[in-house]
């Protein structure tokens, strides 16, 4: 692959994400209204009882999904409240995503423009793309992870940290059940420095905003129906099992095809993020020469690889179905995991020069999103339209600059 700079596959980058949010954003304009779903099942339901005030008694809860934790809700009910079409509301999450992710790899040293590429990777894979009409919190909870991340990595004896670090995990746990266990690998690297800046006015206001945001949630459930967790049967509380035994382990050996299918139709050419972390973690010297290579960057990379891969294991106990459209519907679960998977990738690639390389395998995910179902034979067809547009627009790039 030619030495291009990074400007031209960020401008390529630029181009296709206005393409793909301007078509959105004049689509979901004509159609207002989201589709059937989980929507309107308990999504927008449970913003509307925020709004009324009627989230605190058992009356008011007509299905038991209703019970579930509802601090991103909040952001649906202003958008109903302000009545502004709910098909925008993914659409501004994953505008807020996008500077998450931007800081995100600026936090762990990417340069400005490679960071810049790195955000507008996420937000056109095909999983963001898919749901954008949706009034969902998935995409707040990927938001909050990241900024979890960040305010960890950049994590200052101060108060203004610990109150970040207590909004954001309090937002994320207090959004869905599931959201909890993505702190599971952020205890092992984090923990030490945590401890160590950690006083009883900063402990305090850390576990005031976690209370206020998170488990507020938890209290209400606890209060209303003896289970927090509620209408989960888990850790001996009484519940309604929704999704009985089937998670996405079982599920993925019960129909392996199929959960591939779905997970390369969502991610793309990003799949193979997976084999890269595992090959990098077992033998890292097959990416890089240690002795030529700045330590710190190194270890972090390890660090992202390490972190993306247990949330992927637990992701694997994650709820789903035997229903081909729920086994895509589930990977919705995995965002914080390809997020830093992706990260992972793009670091690997600034640390060894190839930057050029990840830019390439970019705009080829970009451009295979041709529409929302899973054409794998179209990267035939991206593949020659990357190298073109890159080939052009580093042409025009490089004759402006003179």
């Amino acid at each position: 692959m030619p030495k291009i700079d990074v400007k031209s596959y960020l401008f390529v980058s630029i181009v296709i994400a206005v393409f793909y949010y301007v078509y959105f954003i004049y689509f979901y304009t004509v159609h207002s209204t989201p589709p059937p779903g989980d929507s309107w099942d308990y999504h927008i339901p449970i913003a509307q009882n925020l709004l009324q005030g009627i989230f605190f008694s058992n009356d008011n809860f007509k299905m038991a999904q209703w019970y579930y934790p509802a601090s991103s809700e909040f952001i649906n009910a202003v958008f109903i409240a302000l009545k502004i079409p709910l098909t925008y509301s993914n659409i501004f999450a994953t505008g807020v995503l996008f500077l998450a992710c931007i800081a995100l790899a600026r936090t762990f040293k990417l340069t400005r423009d490679y960071a810049l590429l790195f955000g507008i990777t996420i937000i056109t894979l095909n999983i963001i793309l898919r749901w954008l009409n949706q009034v969902s919190v998935d995409v707040w909870i990927a938001v909050f992870f990241c900024i979890t991340v960040i305010t960890l990595e950049r994590l200052k004896p101060s108060i203004k940290s610990f109150a970040i670090l207590g909004f954001s995990i309090g937002m994320m746990i207090g959004s869905k059940y599931t959201a909890s266990t993505l702190l599971i690998p952020l205890i092992f690297p984090y923990l030490r420095t945590v401890l160590s800046k950690v006083n009883f006015s900063r402990i305090l206001i850390f576990f005031g905003l976690l209370s206020f945001f998170g488990f507020f949630w938890y209290i209400r459930n606890y209060l209303l129906t003896g289970n927090p967790f509620y209408p989960l049967p888990i850790l001996g509380f009484p519940g309604k099992e929704i999704f009985g035994d089937m998670r996405v382990w079982n599920i993925g050996i019960e129909h392996p095809i199929q959960m591939i299918d779905a997970a390369i139709g969502e991610y793309k050419i990003w799949i193979f993020s997976i084999p890269i972390a595992i090959l990098y973690l077992i033998k890292k010297s097959l990416f890089i020469k240690d002795s030529a290579q700045n330590k710190e960057d190194i270890n972090q990379v390890g660090k992202i690889f390490l972190i993306a891969l247990t949330l992927i294991t637990i992701y694997l106990f994650y709820p789903t179905s035997r229903e081909p459209w729920i086994m895509v519907s589930s990977l919705r679960y995995s965002y914080p995991a390809f997020i830093l998977l992706i990260l992972g990738v793009f670091k690997l690639g600034q640390i060894a020069k190839r930057e050029s390389l990840i830019g390439f395998f970019a705009i080829t995910g970009m451009l295979g999103i041709f529409g929302m179902e899973y054409h794998p034979k179209l990267i035939l067809i991206s593949i020659p339209i990357s190298l073109i547009l890159i080939f052009y627009a580093n042409r025009f790039i490089t004759r402006s600059e003179k």
